[in-house]
């Protein structure tokens, strides 16, 4: 039987700050708020890439800089080029995926009303 130790704190999951790729799972988002969630995570991925860039061009105009770490800044480059293309078509698909949820939404709400609610006597 192993003993498990109950001292060890979970750690806190790390908030998203674009610093990796997001993971898109488009096609499995059934709500609004998972769309949004998706296009905000995209929009902290393109803002860190812009700042990546920066830094890219900042080091490769530098004299200072090595072939070698050049070579690696070009691949790195190329890389961020690529992706920046994919996260694009992933753009596209969740503006899509939200127009479908609030088409299936708007059907939903089209002849709903609001329950009445008895507030009275609460306290």
């Amino acid at each position: 039987m192993t003993e498990v130790n109950q001292d060890i704190p979970k750690q806190e999951k790390k908030k998203y700050d674009g610093s990796r790729r997001p993971m898109l799972l488009v096609k499995s988002y059934k709500s609004s708020s998972a769309v949004k969630n998706a296009k905000n995570r995209l929009k902290l991925r393109f803002e860190w890439i812009k700042k990546r860039n920066e830094e890219i061009k900042r080091d490769y105009g530098n004299s200072q800089t090595d072939a070698l770490t050049k070579r690696d800044l070009l691949q790195e480059n190329k890389s961020l080029s690529k992706e920046i293309t994919d996260l694009m078509a992933g753009q596209k698909e969740l503006t899509v995926k939200y127009e479908e949820l609030e088409k299936l939404a708007r059907e939903e709400v089209k002849n709903a009303t609001l329950e009445p609610l008895n507030l009275e006597n609460l306290d």
